[in-house]
């Protein structure tokens, strides 16, 4: 019986959730903001709805009541940070499967979410939340170096590592910059602030993440991935490699740590994408998690093609009010498999020219795909700005060492080509006029 689900503001250019959905007999109504650009059509797409979904976010949700009465909608989801508050309160008022409103909020702001992970007895960095320039001065309690980021930031938007007090002050400043033009006006809140500052101690050592779902509370960990070592001073995004090559027993403990972030958070039902680092002792330090299938759906892939486990139908189902069946709870194997996403780095900023190498890239054996994202001719501004990734390759290994070589190989086959960007206009001052 195919089902139909209401996806909120959803990534085109992702696959891999749209055809899980074809696989699974499930049908997508997309909700878009006015204005959005439509970049690819999928089958499972049926229909596309316009909602004010930031702009007038209450309006939105009094709308989407016809909406289904119009679609009778079995299911309400989305993948995107902005909107996971709305559409957490529309799956409430809907009387529809979805995240506890309370748990998404917690999941959207990183001060709240640090708060909760220390009551839950979990390692976190040392950390302040600001308002604020206006509250710089309370940074002196914490050890060099920093990490400065967005409260409720992603895509490592203005992440920036500082060492000093000036670099402190600079980065604070593009923060409330990021949070004037973007943050504040994203997220649906009520009371809440999400244009703050998170400041946090910066942990030194390998980044992993864990994909994981939770239904009615029992959390499951899918995978346990490698995120490389990004030493700052801004965080791209590049590496995903699952499984990494870690001892089985510290996979298990990482995967420990981010179960135990779910439920400090709250969240009993749906995906969650969980980053973490070890510190020098070797021991899980818990960064954050998302509510969602990271990636916009890359994660669906990286946990498919290493653990056969259909994260996306996981959610479909649960969403649906499918029964689990055979579904749950997954039981990922030791496949025997690795799998890979990999984030062309920008290499350098300006207008975008060209990127180089991509059919030999299609060609290696172990490609399952590239995505070229980039806009050629569009300028592009260095970290830690984010202006979109360029291009994501997909891997599927015999090993995990056959996806480092892979990585190996993309680094020196791909090469982006920069053009100079165009000065900005400089406008003549106005002349003051005599009364």
């Amino acid at each position: 019986m195919t089902q139909r689900i209401a996806f909120i503001h959803p990534s085109f250019h992702i696959p891999y959730i749209y055809e899980s959905a074809s696989r699974n007999g499930v049908e997508f109504v997309v909700v878009l903001p006015p204005g959005e650009v439509i970049h690819h059509e999928y089958p499972c797409v049926i229909g596309y709805e316009t909602l004010p979904l930031y702009t007038a976010p209450e309006t939105a949700l009094h709308r989407l009541e016809a909406l289904h009465a119009k679609w009778r909608f079995d299911g309400i989801m989305t993948i995107k940070e902005s909107c996971m508050v709305w559409t957490a309160e529309a799956a409430a008022r809907l009387g529809l499967p979805g995240i506890d409103p309370g748990a998404a909020k917690a999941a959207r702001d990183k001060g709240t979410m640090r708060r909760l992970f220390r009551e839950r007895g979990l390692v976190t960095p040392e950390f302040l939340v600001l308002s604020g320039a206006d509250e710089i001065e309370r940074c002196q309690a914490l050890a060099f170096p920093y990490v400065v980021k967005p409260g409720s930031g992603y895509n490592s938007d203005a992440v920036q590592r500082v060492s000093s007090w000036d670099e402190l002050v600079a980065a604070v400043r593009v923060v409330e910059e990021v949070n004037a033009d973007t943050y504040r006006e994203v997220s649906w809140h009520e009371g809440q602030n999400f244009s703050s500052i998170v400041v946090e101690e910066f942990v030194e050592g390998p980044e992993y993440v864990v994909e994981l779902f939770a239904l009615d509370g029992d959390v499951r960990a899918l995978n346990c991935g490698y995120k490389g070592q990004p030493p700052g001073p801004c965080f791209e995004e590049t590496v995903y490699l699952s499984p990494p090559a870690l001892a089985r027993e510290k996979i298990r403990e990482i995967q420990a740590v981010a179960v135990e972030g779910m439920l400090a958070l709250g969240l009993r039902n749906g995906p969650g994408h969980c980053e973490l680092r070890l510190d020098r002792q070797g021991r899980p330090v818990i960064l954050e998690i998302g509510a969602r299938i990271g990636g916009s759906g890359c994660a669906h892939f990286n946990v498919e093609a290493s653990t056969d486990v259909d994260f996306s139908n996981l959610w479909f189902r649960y969403l649906t009010g499918a029964p689990p069946g055979d579904y749950w709870p997954p039981r990922p194997t030791d496949t025997g498999k690795a799998a890979s996403s990999w984030i062309l780095p920008l290499g350098g900023s300006g207008v975008l020219r060209s990127i180089d190498g991509v059919e030999a890239v299609r060609a290696h054996p172990d490609c399952e795909r590239v995505l070229l994202l980039a806009t050629i001719g569009k300028t592009y501004r260095p970290y830690p700005h984010f202006d979109g990734f360029l291009a994501i390759v997909f891997g599927r290994h015999r090993s995990t060492q056959a996806g480092e070589a892979f990585f190996t190989f993309l680094e020196s086959a791909l090469k982006v080509n920069w053009g100079a960007a165009p000065r900005p206009q400089s406008r003549p001052l106005a002349r003051e006029q005599t009364p």
